[in-house]
């Protein structure tokens, strides 16, 4: 044999070596093409190819996709490196995701039990759960009936302006997510710095169990009790990396680990909740001085919920937080982790309020004084921790008790703000839907009585649903604006 094909030979056969090695490296992570799959993250990236380097096809972000293939490409994330050929939907794109970003749908028959548990929900509840249960078969959905109706509820939270708030740069300044009461036709009126008062679209859109049935944003129902069959070190320790929690204190690296799950125990309050609150209140660093210890004339004081702790500067937190500690007797940071979570059950828990979602709005006794925070998002941005920690974790049992109203419309309540109204700063010039007398987004019966009281001077119409109810801008709020909502309602003459 000539030392030419004595070459050949060798280079086919190493081509054959790397060709097989390949072929077996994606067939151990192979899928069917057409396996149904979802995008778990926000902003995701679609590429032309299996690497960073390549050309952006999209974006994605919560949705499902067909997934073709699964193949060996860049190792971005701690030497994985499986990437996905998917395609949307609708095939308009199709290109490469990284691995980490998707969830594939089991293909297993949901059982008869869990079809028949599925019955106390709406059907409209019914696909999302299904979805879920595949991706979580140790999940277990609780229907939670609740004794008034979605827009009974929702109105009962819009009823008090301030009840709920936005910031005013929420959404790049969107004012769809603003409360219209708030706005007297030159500025807002906002609260404790850069608060306002948040739209009724904005409550209802938080409000509505749907929007938020997917595996990025169950976790605002998840309960929040303690189950020491369930609950342990293990997952508590990944819930803390990257704090000041994970560093324990006084020499002690598990002191927090070790403070944190007696206080579960005694107070009756998962740990994970306890751990995610802490670092809400204070920081994944934990520089507050609140919980420093060291504040003059409350040296050996601690506050690490931040019970009591209100002002108008940091220093009257500071001191209202730390008087609220020397009056508990939490002159340790055990004794204040231990005594905050006994008040966290007692204010929270033992009332029903056992999930983000009840702390913030209410609905196990209907006290809507009672709730953790006016933020109408609070509870989805709360639930964000505990999302970064289940969500790869297919084996875990968790609970999630899901509000069921009285009657919910067929329409899942849609996010505010189609319109838009651009960056913050442009508020003084907002854009006004003709007819939209509440700031809901939609023309319905609602403003139509809303136009008609206001005629017959029942109640006054105030900020900018003034400009809305004007709907033939002719400077009076009159029978013919009133003629024009009942017609646009009617659908003989749309209000353009």
């Amino acid at each position: 044999m000539s030392r030419t094909v004595k070459i050949l030979s060798f280079l086919l056969c190493f081509t054959l070596v790397i060709t097989v090695f390949s072929v077996s490296s994606t067939k151990a992570f192979a899928v069917e093409d057409g396996t149904q799959g979802y995008v778990i993250g926000e902003g995701v990236n679609m590429r032309e190819g299996p690497n960073t380097s390549s050309a952006l096809v999209t974006q994605l972000s919560k949705v499902n996709i067909v997934i073709h293939e699964a193949v060996s490409g860049q190792p971005v994330n701690e030497g994985y490196d499986t990437w996905y050929r998917v395609s949307t939907l609708d095939g308009s794109s199709t290109g490469y995701v990284y691995g980490i970003y998707i969830k594939i749908y089991s293909s297993q028959d949901l059982t008869a039990d869990f079809e028949k548990q599925l019955e106390s929900f709406p059907e409209s509840y019914r696909e999302p759960l299904r979805i879920l249960k595949r991706f979580y078969p140790n999940w277990t959905f609780i229907a939670d009936p609740v004794t008034i109706s979605f827009n009974t509820a929702v109105d009962q939270q819009y009823a008090v302006p301030n009840r709920k708030q936005v910031h005013m740069t929420y959404k790049n300044g969107d004012i769809a997510w603003r409360d219209p009461r708030s706005f007297n036709g030159t500025e807002w009126a906002t609260d404790n710095g850069n608060w306002v008062s948040a739209s009724r679209a904005a409550i209802a859109y938080y409000m509505d169990p749907r929007n938020f049935l997917n595996p990025n944003d169950v976790y605002m129902f998840m309960q929040q009790g303690y189950d020491p069959n369930t609950q342990n070190e293990t997952v508590l320790r990944q819930i803390v990396k990257g704090t000041f929690l994970e560093n324990g204190y006084d020499g002690d690296a598990d002191a927090y680990i070790k403070d944190i799950m007696e206080a579960a125990a005694t107070s009756g309050v998962s740990p994970y909740i306890l751990a995610s609150t802490i670092i809400i209140e204070q920081g994944t660093k934990g520089t507050s001085r609140l919980i420093s210890g060291n504040v003059e004339n409350y040296q050996g004081y601690y506050n690490f919920f931040n019970f009591g702790a209100s002002g108008t500067d940091d220093n009257a937190v500071v001191t209202s937080g730390l008087n609220y500690a020397v009056s508990q007797g939490w002159n340790s940071r055990k004794a204040s982790i231990i005594g905050g979570a006994n008040k966290y059950n007692s204010g929270y828990i033992s009332r029903g309020q056992d999930t983000y979602y009840y702390k913030d709005f209410n609905l196990a006794d209907l006290d809507f004084d009672h709730q953790y925070a006016q933020n109408v998002y609070d509870a989805y941005v709360n639930s964000i921790r505990l999302r970064k920690v289940y969500i790869d974790n297919t084996e875990v049992a968790l609970t999630f008790k899901i509000p069921v109203f009285t009657e919910i419309p067929a329409e899942i309540a849609p996010m505010p703000g189609t319109a838009g109204s651009g960056a913050s700063g442009s508020e003084t010039s907002p854009i006004y839907r003709m007819g939209d007398t509440n700031g809901d987004n939609v023309v319905n019966a609602l403003d139509l009585a809303a136009v008609k009281k206001h005629i017959l001077k029942i109640t006054t119409i105030e900020g900018f649903g003034l400009r809305s109810a004007d709907v033939n801008s002719d400077g009076a709020i009159n029978a013919l604006d009133l003629a024009l909502i009942k017609k646009h309602i009617l659908g003989i003459q749309k209000i353009s």
